[in-house]
């Protein structure tokens, strides 16, 4: 899921301030945050999520799992350090509430793979038999 409006990471390991980033996509296990400074992999820290309309940060420990600078293919983020983390705390009083942050309107599914990628793959099809047909017809070939 990704945040409708901007949401913002504090990123804390043992009370320090490490790095201050942006959310850009986050489900109940995890969430890709972007920041400017690399953060190291494996290394347990504490986010402290500022929400839409969350009165509250949203405070939750979680671990690195993978690193990467952004590249071109990531529009508005390349030079960037992507980060993802798994939370690391599983309860089910945080669990709920995760599940309650990402089912109101603060967030919104960019892709829903079973229904808009075959609309995208069926309507690709008819283009491509219809540019077939066509260049047949040019060429003077048969189908």
């Amino acid at each position: 899921m990704a945040p409708r409006t901007p949401a913002t990471a504090a990123v804390f390991q043992d009370g320090q301030k490490l790095a201050y980033g942006v959310v850009i996509n986050m489900s109940v296990t995890g969430a890709c945050i972007v920041t400017d400074r690399r953060l190291v992999e494996g290394h347990d820290m504490t986010l402290k999520l500022s929400l839409y309309k969350q009165a509250e940060l949203f405070e939750i420990p979680a671990r690195i799992v993978w690193v990467r600078k952004g590249g071109a293919q990531e529009l508005g983020f390349e030079g960037l350090q992507l980060h993802g983390v798994k939370f690391t705390e599983s309860s089910a009083t945080l669990k709920a509430r995760l599940h309650t942050v990402l089912g109101g309107d603060g967030f919104v599914d960019v892709f829903t793979p079973s229904t808009e990628l075959d609309v995208l793959q069926s309507e690709l099809a008819v283009e491509l038999k219809n540019l077939g047909a066509k260049m047949n017809q040019t060429t003077g070939a048969e189908s």
